[in-house]
C-alpha cells in the first residue's frame, strides 16, 4: 500500500487584447490553487509459486543443518579419538624413553666401573655420557609431549586442561571378514556424501 499528495499555488499576472475592438484587458494578481491525492493498494493474487519455493528452501536449508550438525558431531568424535591415541602413543615413547635412559645409566655405570679396572679410556666415558645425556633429553622431551598430548584431550573434552589421568594403552581391533560390507557401511554413515546426495 502507497499514499502519496501534492499541493501547488501560483499567482500570475496577464493582458488580453479583444479583437475586432482593440480593448485591452488586464488581469492582475489572479491565484491558482490545486490539490492532489491518491492512494495505490497492490496485492499479489498469484506470486508464481514463490511461497512453495520458499518453503522447499527452508527445508533444505534444515536439512543441510541438521547434516552439518551430524558432521560436527562426528569430527567432535574424531577429535577425541585422536586425542586419545596421541595420549596412548606419548605414553609409550616416554616409556621407551625411561627404559632407553634407564640403559644408558646402566651402560655408563659399567664403563666407569671398567675404567677404574683400566679396561676403559676416557673416549668411553666420554660416549657413555653423551648417551646418556641424550637419552636423559629424549626422556624430558617425552614427558612435555605427554603432558601437552593430555592438555589437548582434555580441550577436547571440554573438561580443565590440569586434569591427569592413565590411559588404557591396549587396543583392540575387530577383525575385518568382508571389505565390501565395510565400505558399504561407511557410504552409508558417511555424512558429508550423505548431504551431497540429498541435497
Amino acid at each position: 500500500m502507497s499514499a502519496g499528495g501534492n499541493a501547488e499555488y501560483a499567482r500570475k499576472a496577464s493582458e488580453t487584447k479583444l479583437r475586432p475592438a482593440g480593448q485591452l484587458m488586464s488581469n492582475d494578481g489572479s491565484n491558482t490553487t490545486t490539490f492532489s491525492g491518491n492512494i495505490r493498494i497492490d496485492y499479489t493474487l498469484f506470486g508464481g509459486f514463490a511461497k512453495l519455493y520458499s518453503y522447499e528452501k527452508l527445508q533444505q536449508n534444515n536439512e543441510r543443518a541438521n547434516w552439518q550438525y551430524r558432521m560436527q558431531m562426528e569430527n567432535t568424535i574424531l577429535q577425541t579419538a585422536q586425542a586419545y591415541y596421541a595420549v596412548c602413543n606419548a605414553g609409550q615413547q616416554l616409556d621407551i624413553s625411561k627404559k632407553a635412559a634407564a640403559i644408558s645409566a646402566d651402560r655408563l655405570k659399567r664403563v666407569q666401573a671398567r675404567q677404574e679396572f683400566g679396561q676403559a679410556g676416557a673416549l668411553d666415558i666420554l660416549n657413555a655420557e653423551v648417551d646418556y645425556n641424550t637419552d636423559s633429553t629424549r626422556v624430558l622431551n617425552a614427558e612435555l609431549q605427554y603432558k601437552n598430548s593430555i592438555k589437548n584431550l582434555n580441550v577436547v573434552l571440554g573438561v580443565d586442561v590440569e586434569t591427569s589421568y592413565e590411559v588404557d594403552n591396549v587396543v583392540e581391533f575387530t577383525v575385518v571378514d568382508n571389505e565390501e560390507s565395510i565400505q558399504q557401511k561407511a557410504m552409508e554413515n558417511n555424512s558429508a556424501w550423505l548431504m551431497q546426495q540429498h541435497l
